[in-house]
């Protein structure tokens, strides 16, 4: 969780009263092309629709049953 997310809630305090330890460590929640190519291949999904990038066009470059959605759009599958 981003310590971020941490500040505007109230689990910190919920942990410190049940006793429960909390030990932060950061990690990057961003992926590379390779684990991308690598995670698709895996899982061999239907679609892929891009989230949280600054360049969903890319996806299509990459793959070939991409969704492109705009912020806001709802699809049904």
């Amino acid at each position: 969780m981003w310590h971020g997310y941490l500040e505007k809630s109230d689990l910190e305090q919920f942990l410190e009263s049940n006793a429960i330890p909390l030990t932060e460590i950061h990690t990057s929640g961003h992926a590379y092309v390779i684990q991308l190519k690598s995670l698709v291949d895996a899982l061999k999904p239907r679609w892929i629709i891009p989230i949280h990038t600054f360049h969903p066009e890319k996806f299509q470059e990459m793959f070939p049953n991409v969704i492109k959605l705009n912020d806001g759009e709802t699809i049904s599958l």
